[in-house]
């Protein structure tokens, strides 16, 4: 995480935006272009818990008004409000960004704090493009909320694929109690449901859980023991999560009979740094058959610019959500381009922004959005985490493919780990 901190610390040194602690806001600094065409705000965790992905994405959205500039000729200021992930703070500053005149929004990117903002966009005819939000029940036509990530529906239906490509035939699932992560791995039940999977009861953590997880831990091992009647290697463990599935998977470690399951994750575990970071969950991830974790896929066509928004934000590994955030700036000064009233607010701005992103090639792919103005299918690669070296980390070890580009349908392939 240190290049990610000292990128972030560059960054703050430039004073493209800044980035206030708590509920305060972001206001331009004197990087930015005094007379923009397009001010967009930004609704991102920026410090609280689970923020890694959302400073990546802070970063990326950077890059991709200096790339708009350059290319585009579009001029970009960012106005980048911290929500700390909580879903009453991002009201209150999806209020400061509307008292500013900004109708044009990158955010929020949990599920939570996207139905928690949705009524107050929605009366004040604001455009909320988020990068990560997936939970179905927020598939609303007409609404403020468009997303460059596929509802938990496509992700859930991958995560299945692989494990019955795997000869998993009883499920277990466990979840952080929040509004994305309970309709994924309730999505994730239905799927395996129609595989003809026993289920055993859905095991569910509050959102308050940080470090004790040894009750949940003893409940999973409860159900692994009535699931496994066909033996270990038929189970599937799946978890939904964010940072906390670290400590969660640790204390998983401590009891012998879950090193013989296959443990798989959601979109909050895949690259996740702090599972990576301690003794315990690595190498308990890694014993659980790499701990296989869906993120979006970069096609091969834009492998190079991936690793170069990669570099320049500091990351280790192309991540999905931070490219979907540069996707959306980009697509935002394509909307500008074909109607430069774009950032007024009401129907005319999410048409034209529908219009700038029906078939574009985004970094993780071309996007197609549905008539919810969710992206209607991706790539997923599948990264687990391998001993490699003497050391733990995140390799690509398998993908799910979509029969087509409007498919919610697809195929699973698993390479496993790489070899020394």
């Amino acid at each position: 995480m240190n290049r990610l901190f000292n990128a972030l610390a560059l960054l703050a040194a430039t004073s493209l935006t800044i980035i206030s602690v708590g509920c305060g806001s972001g206001g331009g600094g004197s990087d930015q272009p005094s007379n923009p065409d397009i001010r967009v705000g930004a609704l991102l965790n920026l410090s609280g818990p689970y923020s890694g992905n959302d400073q990546l994405v802070y970063l990326a959205l950077y890059q991709a008004a200096q790339e708009a500039r350059s290319s585009l000729g579009v001029t970009i200021a960012i106005d980048a409000l911290d929500t700390q992930g909580d879903p009453t703070i991002a009201t209150q500053q999806l209020q400061s960004l509307l008292d500013k005149g900004i109708r044009v929004v990158v955010g929020p990117s949990t599920s939570g704090e996207a139905q928690a903002v949705l009524p107050l966009a929605n009366a004040a005819g604001a455009l909320l493009v988020s990068e990560s939000s997936t939970a179905q029940s927020l598939a609303i036509p007409n609404d403020a909320l468009y997303r460059l990530s596929p509802t938990n529906v496509v992700q859930s239906q991958a995560v299945v694929d692989l494990m019955a490509l795997q000869g998993k035939r009883a499920l277990i699932t466990v979840n952080r109690d929040d509004l994305g992560n309970q309709e994924e791995a309730t999505s994730v039940r239905a799927f395996a449901s129609q595989r003809r999977f026993s289920l055993q009861p859905p095991i569910t953590y509050p959102t308050s859980a940080w470090s004790d997880f040894d009750s949940v831990a003893q409940q999973i091992v409860t159900a692994a023991t009535t699931a496994s009647a066909g033996g270990a290697e038929q189970v599937a463990i799946f978890i939904a999560g964010f940072d906390e599935v670290a400590n969660l998977l640790a204390a998983c470690s401590t009891y012998e009979p879950l090193n013989n399951y296959t443990f798989y994750g959601s979109d909050g575990t895949a690259q996740n740094t702090q599972i990576i970071s301690s003794a315990r969950p690595a190498y308990f991830a890694a014993d659980a058959d790499g701990f296989p974790s869906p993120f979006l896929s970069v096609p091969a066509n834009q492998a190079a610019l991936a690793q170069q928004i990669t570099d320049a934000i500091g990351g280790t590994y192309p991540n999905g959500f931070a490219l979907n955030g540069y996707d959306a700036i980009l697509i935002m000064a394509n909307a500008y381009l074909n109607d430069p009233q774009f950032t007024t607010g009401g129907v005319a701005t999410r048409q034209a922004f529908v219009k700038a992103a029906q078939g574009y090639q985004g970094v993780t792919g071309v996007i197609q959005l549905n008539g919810s103005g969710d992206r209607i299918t991706a790539d997923y690669t599948f990264w687990g985490v391998c001993y490699l070296n003497g050391l733990t980390n995140w390799y690509s070890v398998g993908h799910w493919t979509p029969a087509s580009p409007s498919s919610q349908r697809g195929t699973a392939s698993f390479s496993g780990c790489p070899v020394e």
